[in-house]
């Protein structure tokens, strides 16, 4: 600050005991440093001194008065610098299309800070969903229900699936779309997709098959379908329903599947009476020589077991 201050006149004979009074004397100063909490009441309402401050820094907005907070030509400066000051705005530029407009286009964020009646603009909705997909949850109910905007939300982060209408959240394209990108996406689809297998065997694809968690009861009840999943996913036994954990095919299925797995792979979420049959547990230990960890006692102490985990 000391260094600051020096390059715009400041001497070593400076009184700057008080910033507050060095910036009030010195106003060059108080631009360069972005010191606007000390403008004064005169410098509140100087229009040219606030657009000075504006270009350098649309957050001076905060610190003008309030009739230049509803100068269009001063919070036009501020906006266009920093769009999220448009908070400190009118509510009368607010509602002004072209302000939100360059607000929006900075900062997608600025659409909160938008009139209701400009959050129903579509244009204005879609720029600034563009540029930051967030922005689609102050956006109006109907526009969050538009399909060309929701989707260019979901295609930035699945997440905008949250917010988009109870509608969208069932429609297959954009929540395939969300579902590529995490699994978790599922969440927020309607009931009726999670009962659609071709959406439920991409999400599986991510984080060890958790999707089957959100699947419907319908779908987890489907053997032929747990089956396609665990070859895809074997970890997703985890999800399985308790009848399908003590489905000695399944389990088969899903613990010959899990190859070269450090963390000792799909027996450990069997049921106890399978982690107690040898055919499974030497299945198992043959894919990795940590799955011996879940073994029942038993087999822990088998001598088969013992030697086909020990020539992993």
């Amino acid at each position: 600050m000391i260094q600051l201050l020096k390059l715009h006149g400041a001497t070593a004979d400076t009184p700057i005991n008080s910033l507050e009074t060095y910036f009030q004397l010195h106003p060059t100063c108080l631009v360069a440093a972005r010191e606007f909490r000390y403008m004064t009441e005169d410098m509140k309402h100087d229009k040219a001194f606030v657009m000075e401050c504006t270009t350098k820094d649309g957050g001076a907005l905060e610190f003008a008065s309030v009739e230049l907070k509803n100068d269009r030509e001063v919070v036009m400066v501020a906006v266009t610098q920093k769009g999220g000051v448009l908070y400190y705005a009118s509510d009368e530029l607010k509602n002004d299309r072209e302000v939100v407009m360059h607000a929006v286009t900075i900062s997608g964020d600025a659409l909160k800070c938008a009139s209701v009646e400009l959050r129903n603009d579509k244009e204005i909705v879609m720029v600034a969903v563009k540029q930051n997909w967030e922005a689609l949850s102050v956006a109006s109910n109907d526009l969050k229900n538009d399909k060309e905007i929701v989707m260019v939300a979901v295609k930035q982060s699945w997440e905008a699936l949250s917010v988009a209408s109870n509608e969208l959240r069932n429609d297959k394209e954009i929540v395939m779309v969300a579902v590529k990108q995490s699994w978790e996406a599922l969440e927020c689809a309607s009931n009726e997709l999670r009962n659609d297998k071709e959406i439920l065997m991409v999400a599986v694809k991510w984080d060890n098959g958790c999707a089957l968690y959100y699947a419907s009861d319908e779908l987890k009840k489907d053997k032929e379908f747990i089956m396609a999943v665990l070859k895809q996913q074997p970890m997703a036994l985890q999800c399985a329903s308790v009848e399908f954990k003590n489905d000695k095919e399944i389990v088969m299925l899903a613990v010959t599947q899990s190859v070269h797995c450090c963390s000792g792979g799909a027996l450990e979420y069997a049921s106890d009476e399978l982690k107690n049959d040898k055919e499974i547990v030497m299945a198992a230990v043959k894919q990795s020589f940590y799955a011996l960890q879940y073994a029942s006692d038993e087999l822990k102490k088998d001598s088969d077991v013992d030697r086909e985990a020990r020539n992993k």
